[in-house]
């Protein structure tokens, strides 16, 4: 097998499963390629080395040859051995490495209490999935009946799992993450990215649920994962239903007694983003307009435009105004504006969470003012009624834990017979900077995991004190 920027070489088979009998040869040089063809017999001289990426510490080494030279072709046509993944070996179902310990297994904290390459433990294919997928670095491998589990990357890159026992498969088609025998929750390490074809042809358009043709082609270490690099393009079999069914819950109009919720992160809204006919579509069609909308990533009334706007009510008009225009229901809202440039998200984009209501059903409950974006909410009582202090209000938003993400959206609501309820809108920091679930640190490192924690803390404390003051 051979690409722009390596060949790959077969030796006899090893009856030690922990033995990859493919090795990659690195090398630029387009005149070094054009000396091997797929199926010679060839030997050569080189420099046995563990690369791994500068920018990339936390990747794992990959072993190759480069700079190689004095090739000689002894034979050509010959043929090569290829495992057959499902039958000649199958991946293990739940477990990426037997250095992440603790009770969550790879999401268990603390991170990077140990590193695979520091450690160098003895591989065990058969149970931990890093191992299995090492075993078989620079081997030929097939997978058969490859079913996709997400939509592909910006380089057309993709998961699959293949004719071979799975966990977590769900409705569509897709791996969802479950909870082992053993209480663990399951890392699914029986899925691996397929990644640019080695002839350039292009990966075909995916989505969870979609099936492939057989893919064959060399088991690799790279940008921290192992993959599988075809070496051409697989085609498309077939497509799951792309009809999205609506939600079963029947909004009930006008009865008092039933209140609808919804949820929906609007991914960076703002008033001229082209998916807003689309999220509206959505809400119409598929949420059937519930009485109350928990948002997230609603950005300032400017977008991206880092110019000090903080106000969103434009972009929230202009969503609702969309949402009219598809249902003929006219939805109010209700949200705080952050300080410039302190929510996170974007830059320039001061997104925060927000909600919007059907003013018919629910209206804030009266008497408290709304809260400024370092305003603490409290929960009191009033005349023996739990009450906030501000309404909305937010969770201790000066707070280190919140530096630099959105702080939590409290509200207080009233239905028109008079009972109120209590909801709280989180959106946490973002993950950005974690490590791969296939990288070197063990268990990987999930980042702000520490800022995380203390957030969920502080968000508890508060849904503790509404919940024990309305019993008292």
């Amino acid at each position: 097998m051979k690409g722009s920027s390596a060949f790959y070489l077969l030796g006899d088979k090893s009856d030690d499963i922990r033995v990859s009998n493919g090795l990659q040869i690195f090398t630029s040089s387009a005149a070094i390629l054009g000396q091997v063809n797929v199926g010679d017999l060839i030997s050569l001289d080189g420099r046995v080395q563990d690369f791994r990426s500068s920018s990339s510490p936390n990747n794992l080494a990959a072993t190759e040859i480069a700079s190689p030279t004095n090739i000689v072709v002894h034979s050509s046509n010959n043929t090569f051995p290829i495992v057959i993944l499902g039958k000649d070996r199958s991946p293990p179902t739940q477990q990426l490495s037997a250095l992440d310990v603790g009770p969550d297994g790879f999401l268990s904290v603390p991170n990077n209490v140990s590193r695979i390459d520091t450690v160098d433990a003895e591989l065990l294919p058969d149970r931990y999935g890093m191992d299995f997928w090492e075993s078989l670095e620079g081997q030929i491998v097939t997978i058969r009946n490859p079913t996709a589990t997400n939509f592909e990357n910006q380089f057309g890159e993709f998961w699959v799992y293949g004719d071979w026992p799975v966990t977590g498969k769900n409705g569509r088609g897709g791996i969802s993450i479950t909870i082992g025998p053993d209480g663990i929750p399951d890392a699914n390490p029986e899925t691996v990215i397929i990644g640019s074809p080695l002839d350039g042809t292009k990966n075909p358009t995916t989505a969870v649920g979609v099936r492939l043709t057989d893919i064959t082609g060399p088991v690799v270490y790279q940008f921290g994962f192992f993959y599988v690099v075809p070496l051409t393009a697989p085609q498309i079999i077939s497509r799951p239903s792309n009809v999205i069914p609506s939600t079963t819950i029947t909004n009930h109009g006008n009865d008092p007694c039933i209140v609808t919720f919804g949820d929906y992160n609007v991914e960076n809204m703002a008033p001229t983003s082209t998916h807003i006919p689309a999220v509206a579509s959505h809400i119409a069609n598929l949420m059937k307009t519930p009485d109350l909308l928990f948002l997230q990533e609603i950005q300032d009334n400017s977008g991206n435009t880092n110019d000090g706007t903080v106000a969103a009510n434009v972009t929230l008009a202009t969503l609702i105004a969309a949402i009219e225009s598809a249902s003929g229901v006219r939805y109010n809202f209700t949200q705080i504006d952050p300080v410039d440039g302190q929510d996170g998200g974007e830059p320039g984009g001061n997104i925060r969470t927000a909600f919007l209501y059907r003013a018919e059903k629910l209206q804030l409950i009266p008497g408290a003012p709304a809260g400024g974006s370092l305003d603490a909410i409290q929960v009191r009582t009033d005349s023996k009624k739990l009450a906030l202090s501000l309404n909305p209000g937010r969770i201790d938003p000066t707070n280190a834990a919140w530096a630099s993400t959105r702080k939590p959206l409290v509200a207080g609501w009233q239905t028109r017979n008079g009972k109120e309820f209590f909801t709280v809108n989180v959106h946490l920091s973002s993950k950005g900077g974690s490590s791969s679930t296939q990288g070197d640190a063990r268990p990987p490192v999930n980042l702000p995991i520490e800022a995380r924690t203390q957030q969920v803390a502080i968000v508890a404390q508060v849904s503790l004190t509404v919940i024990l003051k309305q019993r008292s």
